[in-house]
């Protein structure tokens, strides 16, 4: 019973683990795993060379949840997906991966690949890895050598603001969905302003993330 509950127990983990066969197969897995809410497998996307860009991963990673988050309890708590969508912030839209597919895809070299989803504002950028097609991270959240840390900051006091946020709409502090997208675009506003002067760029999840990797972890 116990050899049964193992095995079960690797074939999960195997299931779970993202597709990094190829830059669009790594695209659609995280995708999925934002859609199912698996830190560890967007987590797994991000391609990181340094500890100030593995900072930025799990800052990032913390924050797409927190924006899934807001969005699932939104939508629960409102009974509409428009209120959820309004809410989302960065949240990756499961729409997208059916635009992947025919997404442009370029090799500039046999290791490094960009791939651009129609109507996207920028590609995305891969490395390959010895562990598949990784995502550069510091072009999918902004982290520039000269800027990471900061951006790790920014990225910490979204995901704070989107869970503070969350938890008010469950605590019924926001009787309508107009009252809470106020509230979060107060909170992002206040977020932003503390950025400018560090001449930081407007972050992804004001909008919609932008996805790279950087050096396998």
């Amino acid at each position: 019973m116990l050899r049964l509950i193992a095995v079960l127990g690797i074939a999960l983990s195997m299931a779970e683990a993202p597709d990094l066969s190829s830059p669009k197969a790594a695209a659609k897995s995280l995708y999925q795993a934002v859609d199912r809410g698996d830190g560890e497998a967007i987590r797994a996307v991000f391609f990181t060379e340094t500890d100030s860009q593995r900072q930025l991963a799990d800052a990032y990673a913390e924050m797409i949840l927190a924006t899934k988050r807001l969005a699932d309890v939104a939508k629960s708590k409102y009974a509409g997906a428009a209120a959820a969508d309004a809410l989302a912030l960065g949240a990756v839209p499961t729409e997208d991966v059916k635009r992947i597919d025919a997404a442009e895809l370029k090799q500039d070299a046999p290791d490094r690949a960009t791939l651009t989803l129609p109507l996207a504002t920028r590609p995305m950028s891969f490395r390959k890895t010895d562990r598949g097609w990784q995502l550069v991270i510091s072009d999918f959240a902004g982290g520039a050598p000269d800027r990471i840390d900061a951006q790790v900051e920014m990225t910490r006091q979204i995901t704070a603001a989107v869970t503070d946020i969350a938890d008010g709409i469950e605590a019924d502090k926001y009787p309508t969905p107009h009252d809470a997208e106020q509230a979060i675009q107060h909170r992002m506003n206040e977020v932003m302003t503390r950025a400018v002067p560090k001449n930081l760029p407007t972050t992804s999840a004001t909008t919609q993330p932008t996805t790279s990797g950087t050096s396998g972890n």
